[in-house]
């Protein structure tokens, strides 16, 4: 973990490795509450060129990492201020702007009880996929495969199985078999869910939901959150963190059954490490 301080000296923000896939990187910033510094351009320049050169010699090939630019309840403007220092050291690195995505943070109880008037119907019988390699992680790692073909969330160098296998290798999450959920439809797979719990935090999220597209049209993303939700609560969470790109339509009008307006905006930035 790296820390990063503001112009007097306190610790702003710290920066941690989130390993997506084995050659795949993120860099996750999360800024200390209460403290109002915002760190230099020059400051988030030596952090972000520490990582960069880090990530080479580790063999990853994608470095990405997002800036929040707005905040609900930021009177003060504080979010854009300390976005905008990031995102020119980014420049000044070489780094490119991949998208923007909106992201809701609420009570996981609040989150359940908005969804409950609208995923009333349960269609899916649930099952749990321990993330160990064998053929049945397989079969989840293709349909997420196929599921994810038009989704503007998805990353298509993106390999579903390695994206499976690294998740165990967060420290900081929650692994066990309830972190892959796999719902069939008259008997046939049909939505995959991939809960992930922080017990640090207490934050619960979906790293993915996927419907098949053979089973798409018949509101089964709504029943597959609320399961989802519910596990979410039984391995202990108590505040709900999902994310969106903001062209993602359907996923947006899935969560503002949960939030009126998302709680942050945000900014993806993403280097792509020539192989040598």
């Amino acid at each position: 973990m790296i820390t990063v301080c503001g112009a007097g000296g306190a610790v702003c923000a710290t920066v941690e490795h989130a390993p997506l896939t084995p050659r795949h990187r993120g860099l996750r910033i999360t800024w200390v509450e209460g403290e109002t510094g915002v760190p230099s351009a020059d400051t988030w320049y030596e952090v972000f060129a520490r990582e960069l050169a880090d990530a080479s010699t580790s063999g990853v090939r994608l470095l990405g990492t997002r800036l929040v630019t707005a905040r609900s309840g930021d009177e003060a403007g504080l979010a854009p201020r300390r976005a905008a220092c990031q995102r020119e050291a980014l420049q000044r690195l070489g780094f490119s702007p991949a998208e923007e995505r909106l992201e809701y943070v609420l009570p996981l109880a609040e989150a359940i009880a908005s969804l409950t008037a609208v995923a009333r119907e349960r269609r899916l019988a649930w099952r749990s996929v321990a993330s160990v390699p064998g053929p049945e992680l397989e079969a989840v790692a293709a349909l997420l495969t196929r599921a994810a073909e038009g989704d503007p969330d998805h990353d298509p160098s993106d390999d579903a199985l390695a994206m499976l296998l690294q998740r165990t290798k967060d420290a900081g999450a929650l692994q066990s078999s309830e972190c892959v959920q796999v719902g069939a439809l008259d008997g046939r797979d049909a939505v995959v869910v991939l809960p992930s719990y922080r017990p640090a935090t207490g934050v619960g999220s979906l790293f993915y939901l996927a419907v098949a597209p053979e089973a798409r049209g018949n509101g089964l993303a709504a029943e597959a959150l609320m399961h989802a939700l519910v596990v979410l609560a039984a391995m202990g969470a108590r505040t709900y963190h999902e994310g969106t790109a903001a062209a993602n339509a359907p996923a947006r009008r899935l969560l503002a059954h949960l939030a009126a307006e998302p709680t942050l905006t945000i900014e993806q930035w993403r280097f792509e490490i020539p192989i040598d």
